[in-house]
């Protein structure tokens, strides 16, 4: 077998990274710990994926699907990179795809509030609306 160089490697241990520390902070502050939401109070593209896998790692696959359905993506993302199969097209399909279950997920899912879809007035910009809102009498 090859020896693998680590420039290979980089994207598995940044999304495995990223996703352990996603996953402490969930349980320990049961809060959104997402950026996106709380400046702008609607969930992100990628919202429900900690979700999803502390789903998946639970062996509730269907909970996990609800959560985000393309939780594996990231997944498959990694496998791609570490093979050097992760083209330039892949990268653009993968975020078209993100970004049209995200719509579509904002469509039928945040205006009934069903997590992780789920809209935060107290973020920042719905606040500072609010004030601007208020400050000139509308």
């Amino acid at each position: 077998m090859k020896q693998l160089d680590r420039k290979r490697f980089l994207p598995i241990f940044v999304f495995g990274v990223v996703g352990l520390l996603s996953i402490a902070v969930n349980l320990l502050f049961q809060g959104s710990i997402c950026i996106f939401t709380n400046v702008f109070g609607i969930p992100s593209p990628a919202c429900g994926m900690t979700r999803a896998y502390m789903s998946l790692f639970q062996g509730d696959i269907g909970a996990a699907l609800i959560y985000h359905p393309l939780f594996i993506m990231p997944i498959l993302m990694c496998i791609l990179a570490a093979y050097k199969k992760l083209s330039q097209p892949i990268i653009i399909l993968f975020i078209i795809l993100l970004l049209a279950v995200w719509i579509l997920r904002l469509i039928f899912m945040l205006p009934d509030q069903i997590e992780p879809m789920v809209y935060n007035p107290d973020a920042l910009i719905p606040t500072l609306l609010t004030i601007v809102k208020q400050w000139i009498g509308l």
